[in-house]
């Protein structure tokens, strides 16, 4: 195998400002990453706290320059046009690597060769490195990382240099912060960014980070609005894009009032205020509410409406010939979305789970923990996903496997237990989860397979999104009246259970013809814009 492409160099780039305290061992981190061809630039704006003097002691295995800059848009761009590798990554010194970070990013470019930007999960840690919360961001479009409605964290993304050059390897100096934002819009607007799960880096949060500072995010509004206009008002920018403005915009003043409420409630409210005149229709009432009074008043001042409408539809319904059937009850799935839809699937999953031991077989794990709740049972798992998974955890009876369930070397009559949360409705949809193969049934197919991998009497804990029989790809496919006996045949239905939304968009339990009857609408990688119906089931292996 030709090295070059075996092993292809990797830069890494850390700019940095009087930054003695976390230097050291954001640069001995990278320098003990487990991959062989690593180029690490430092870029310093002539520090004057110790910060050179640790630059020379590693002069011998990294390259640093300390020059003046404008800010670390200046500083950034500057270390890029350095840069000689075939994927850059970009840390600061408080931040670090977690273990295999580089080889992860490698592996993945190698599996996704016309990917531009590969990102994962990252923990927040406090300022010994001691972790406070796990990160899991997952997917997300190029809408929501324009809009601020998500976030890349840019130490757990890694870029192909060669995309970036077809963008401009370059950072925008003018960015004094938050110069990521910028890269990420620039670079979306033309190539693919894809997450992909694993634990890649260490965000730190403590009093000297300017994400803990509430004055930093007036910097970072004037500065995320700056890109979010320019791009609108360039004429190359297509129309879909321009056509968010406004959205974007409510979204960069609910993001940063999100991130001051705790510590500025004068600024969330301002913020917020503004965002209700950039899009009335993302306006968020609770939470101007939760800045401007104590949280009991909120609750309070919330239940108005309903104190004062409830009784007069309670009225309306009973002059006109009385209350409907449960299973008549007419909803309004346009009011509601999917929202909440995996804490009912994965505490089903759970709750039916049997004891161990014995062999189990998670169905499209993605990143879910169901496989290591059936492994904490007593289960020998086997995770399958067409996707490369990597938990933050390890167990000694949780194993992954990648590849297609239909093709995959797998034992028959083999597991005692099946794992199938909503899966099934995706195989053989084009455009998804990586798949390039349509079938027209290949949930039908799937069903059949796992069915002749279990053993005689094992049993599938299934969840599937249910309503009128209809397939949105390459979204998924929604099961009704004719789809849904299809897909369970030559199975014993043991138990089923049957959710749907409510007019307040909350999941109420339903009868089986309510939810097959349900309308729904599955056609936005956005999830607060779809909606379904939920079956739950509990099948055994005739």
């Amino acid at each position: 195998m030709n090295k070059q492409l075996e092993y292809p160099l990797v830069s890494i780039i850390t700019v940095c400002k009087n930054s003695a305290r976390f230097l050291e061992n954001c640069i001995r981190n990278v320098l003990e990453q487990d991959y062989p061809k690593i180029e690490y630039i430092v870029q310093d704006c002539v520090s004057n706290d110790g910060t050179v003097d640790i630059l020379r002691k590693y002069s011998h295995k990294l390259k640093y320059f300390s020059e003046p800059d404008t800010g670390i848009g200046d500083a950034l761009d500057r270390a890029l046009r350095r840069v000689n590798g075939d994927i850059i990554g970009i840390i600061l010194p408080d931040e670090r690597y977690c273990p295999g970070a580089v080889r992860w990013a490698v592996e993945s470019f190698r599996k996704f060769p016309e990917t531009a930007v590969i990102y994962g999960d990252y923990r927040t840690a406090n300022e010994n490195y001691e972790e406070i919360s796990v990160n899991c961001w997952g997917r997300m479009t190029y809408d929501q990382i324009f809009c601020v409605e998500r976030v890349i964290p840019c130490p757990a993304a890694f870029i192909q240099t060669k995309f970036f050059r077809e963008v401009g390897l370059h950072s925008d100096r003018r960015m004094t912060t938050c110069p990521d934002f910028e890269i990420w819009v620039r670079i979306g607007l033309r190539y693919e960014i894809k997450y992909v799960p694993g634990l890649v880096s260490d965000n730190m949060a403590h009093p000297g980070s300017s994400t803990c500072q509430p004055s930093s995010y007036r910097k970072f509004v004037k500065l995320k609005k700056y890109v979010i206009l320019r791009t609108v008002h360039d004429a190359s920018t297509p129309s879909v894009v321009r056509s968010l403005k406004y959205r974007a915009l409510a979204g960069l003043y609910n993001w940063a009032a999100d991130s001051v409420m705790r510590e500025d409630r004068l600024q969330a409210m301002k913020w917020l205020t503004f965002a209700l005149f950039s899009q009335p229709k993302r306006w968020r009432l609770k939470k101007l509410l939760r800045a401007m009074l104590p949280s009991n008043q909120v609750h309070i001042i919330l239940r108005i409406p309903s104190l004062i409408f409830h009784p007069l539809r309670m009225l309306k319904r009973r002059l006109s010939g009385g209350f409907p059937k449960s299973d008549d009850v007419v909803i309004k799935s346009c009011q509601a979305n999917l929202l909440g839809d995996r804490d009912i699937e994965w505490s089903w999953v759970a709750s039916q789970m049997p004891s161990g031991p014995g062999e189990a077989l998670d169905f499209g794990n993605g990143g879910s923990l169901l496989g290591l709740i059936a492994a904490q049972c007593g289960f020998d798992v086997t995770a399958v996903d067409l996707e490369v998974v990597e938990w933050p955890y390890v167990h000694p009876r949780l194993r992954f496997m990648q590849g297609d369930i239909l093709k995959l070397p797998l034992p028959k009559e083999h597991f005692d237990l099946v794992i199938n949360c909503s899966t099934v409705e995706h195989v053989g949809l084009v455009g998804r989860y990586g798949v390039t193969e349509s079938r027209a049934d290949g949930d039908l197919e799937a069903m059949a397979r796992l069915r002749e991998l279990m053993k005689p009497g094992g049993i599938m804990v299934l969840t599937v999104p249910l309503g009128q029989d209809a397939i949105s790809a390459p979204m998924t496919r929604i099961y009704g009246g004719q789809r849904l006996p299809r897909l369970l045949a030559d199975y014993e239905i043991e138990r089923e259970v049957y959710w749907v939304k409510d007019e307040q968009n909350r999941w109420i339990l339903s009868g089986k013809d309510m939810a097959l009857s349900f309308k729904a609408s599955m056609g936005s990688w956005d999830v607060l814009k779809n909606v379904s119906a939920l079956g739950c089931f509990v099948l055994k292996k005739l």
